[in-house]
């Protein structure tokens, strides 16, 4: 159960800086696309903290490599999915 209200709160944090980066982008869109990049800096910052405590790991190095890795290879996998439904069609 705490596991879901932290799940919560993590969502609850992108969803309130994805609304302030919607109506700033109404504003200054280079500010939004300012706010975007340290959204993205906050947001990997609370993801590492977040994991790290979950799982009872120390440092926060590792687990961050570990998110980092497993974008990239996420990413390429999803890359490569598209790519051979893309071709098939």
């Amino acid at each position: 159960i705490a596991a879901l209200f932290t799940i919560a709160k993590f969502h609850a944090v992108q969803l309130a800086i994805a609304l302030v980066q919607l109506v700033l982008g109404f504003v200054s869109p280079l500010l939004a696309v300012y706010l975007g990049l340290g959204a993205l800096v906050l947001v990997m910052w609370i993801l590492t903290n977040f994991i790290a405590e979950l799982h009872g790991f120390k440092s926060l190095a590792p687990v961050f490599a570990g998110v980092i890795v497993s974008a990239i290879v996420l990413g390429s996998v999803t890359l490569v999915l598209l790519n051979a439904l893309i071709t098939a069609v």
